[in-house]
């Protein structure tokens, strides 16, 4: 659609509006990859008008060698009849208002041709033009500032190397060549398009008035008769206002989407496309929205400055932490963008009750094994877990996180338990990590080992061969509740304070640690 050629063509520093296609809808197309479709390197993108359809998506394919003639049935234009002083067909252009918001006009573009080589030099002059109207140039139809380095038009006539395939202008006949720098010559079929020949990329040039409304159109159109194809190609964001334009973005702390109180990082970003030789002041012409200034965030200054040689300056976002909770909140700063507009940064600030500096998610789950496997007696801080660097590990009994575990509690076989990392008061997601446990390398002698009540009521008793050091009663998060010295080769241990329920008794001798569990009754 027309809207798509021109988002496609227009760049920096034009406002458009009211675009309108001059021909058949089949002789205007855009395309992309035009560098693996046989077009020059510097032409990826773009849009390219015809005087032959390019309605199919292989239409400017190569080899060279091809014939592209259509007639489109469709007239040519008064003012390129004008310029190449002959009757022109096939006409097709694009057209539409533009406000520029700098002095300097550029439209780059490529002019191509069947009519190359052979048809050079004479009434087979197919044309293209860029005319401009409005402030300095007049009314309808304006003037045509697309240019041959000798001031002609550009056409196959002014632009060539004569009529030989490979080129050898002689300059006899019509065999000469003119302004041959500036055309590449494809009659051989270097480059994989239809082409027989194009410009190199030639830049059309205005100086106009900033902020005024001009008129544009971009056309081409076949002479004297309406056979062999030509082409006008523009390349992506090749019709710009070229001079000093001021961008400005909100970069939040971390790669948020907002600023969150009581957190440092988020700025604005003010950058100019060029850098000078004087300081650039940046006015600030309103800040409102919904939050409250000094009371959500620090002022903003009236007016910041880009230094001498230097592209942009950063603003702080300083949102402050005020202990109510408030949904997000907006500032909107308005400021003078060119000389034209003014434009409004958005930023929005979120509360932030968690003391965390970074958005949601923003950390990964802790990283190891799923399933892992410890000998009786180590503790969680034995499972192997990797996390980012400075993280603190925090263990929980539960996949909801709500029972917390302390990182020495003990391991118990076939229990899952669940970690999560720490950084700056932002917690991960969890990883969940299976645990099986074995037995140590020494092992508990069963016939001399006796445990007993076991459902107990109130008092346990311990007996073994060796030396008890300790024994200690942990319940099934594994928190200890009991733990006693024992020094001794029979302990008892009075359980009757606990409740009922299910509790592990751990029995440690210097050489060996065994765990039993017990029902309270």
């Amino acid at each position: 659609t027309v809207s798509v050629y021109l988002e496609t063509i227009v760049g920096q520093g034009i406002e458009y509006s009211n675009a309108v296609i001059l021909g058949s809808t089949d002789a205007i197309a855009s395309f992309t990859d035009g560098e693996s479709g046989g077009l020059p390197p510097n032409v990826e993108n773009g849009i390219v008008l015809s005087t032959g359809s390019v309605a199919t998506s292989n239409a400017m394919a190569g080899p060279a060698t091809i014939f592209s003639s259509t007639d489109m049935g469709t007239p040519g234009f008064s003012e390129l009849t004008a310029l190449a002083e002959l009757d022109t067909y096939d006409g097709i252009g694009l057209a539409f208002d533009f406000v520029p918001l700098t002095s300097e006009l550029r439209v780059n573009f490529i002019f191509g041709s069947e009519e190359y080589p052979q048809y050079v030099n004479n009434e087979y002059n197919d044309v293209m033009g860029v005319f401009i109207s409005g402030p300095g140039f007049g009314p309808f139809p304006g003037v045509n500032i697309a240019l041959a380095p000798n001031g002609a038009g550009v056409s196959s006539n002014t632009i060539n190397r004569g009529i030989y395939c490979p080129a050898n202008a002689t300059g006899i006949g019509n065999n000469y060549a003119t302004n041959p720098f500036y055309y590449i010559d494809n009659c051989s079929g270097v480059y994989d398009n239809v082409m027989n020949g194009f410009t190199v990329m030639l830049t059309a040039e205005a100086d106009v008035i900033p902020c005024e409304t001009y008129h544009i159109r971009l056309m081409i159109a076949d002479t004297y008769n309406s056979i062999y194809d030509s082409w006008l190609i523009i390349p992506e964001n090749g019709f710009y206002a070229d001079g000093l334009l001021l961008d400005a973005e909100v970069n939040y702390a971390n790669g948020g989407t907002t600023a969150i109180e009581g957190c440092s990082g988020s700025q604005i970003l003010f950058c100019l496309n060029e850098t000078l030789e004087y300081d650039y002041v940046i006015d600030i012409l309103s800040v409102t929205g919904t939050a409250t200034e000094l009371v959500d965030y620090l002022p903003f200054l009236p007016s910041y400055t880009i230094p001498a040689g230097e592209t942009c300056v950063a603003i702080d976002i300083i949102a402050l932490l005020d202990d109510h909770f408030e949904g997000i909140e907006t500032i909107v700063i308005e400021y003078q963008k060119n000389v034209c507009n003014t434009d409004e940064i958005v930023i929005e600030i979120v509360d932030d009750f968690e003391g965390c500096c970074y958005p949601d998610d923003y950390f990964n789950a802790p990283t190891g094994e799923e399933q892992q496997t410890l000998v009786q007696g180590q503790t969680l801080a034995d499972l192997i877990v990797n996390g980012e660097p400075g993280a603190v590990f925090v263990w929980y009994a539960d996949a909801n996180l709500t029972v917390y575990l302390p990182s020495t509690t003990e391991a118990i076989d076939q229990t899952t338990y669940y970690v999560i990392q720490v950084i700056d008061g932002c917690e991960s997601d969890a990883l969940a990590i299976f645990v099986e446990t074995t037995l140590s390398n020494i092992i508990f002698d069963e016939k001399y080992f006796r445990a007993y009540p076991n459902p107990v009521t109130d008092i346990f008793t311990i007996s073994y061969n060796k030396e008890i050091t300790s024994v200690e009663v942990t319940n099934m998060l594994g928190q200890i509740l009991i733990s006693t010295t024992a020094n001794s080769t029979d302990v008892q241990v009075d359980m009757s304070g606990l409740a009922k329920g299910n509790y592990f008794v751990k029995v440690k001798t210097d050489e060996m640690i065994k765990i039993v569990k017990v029902v309270k009754q």
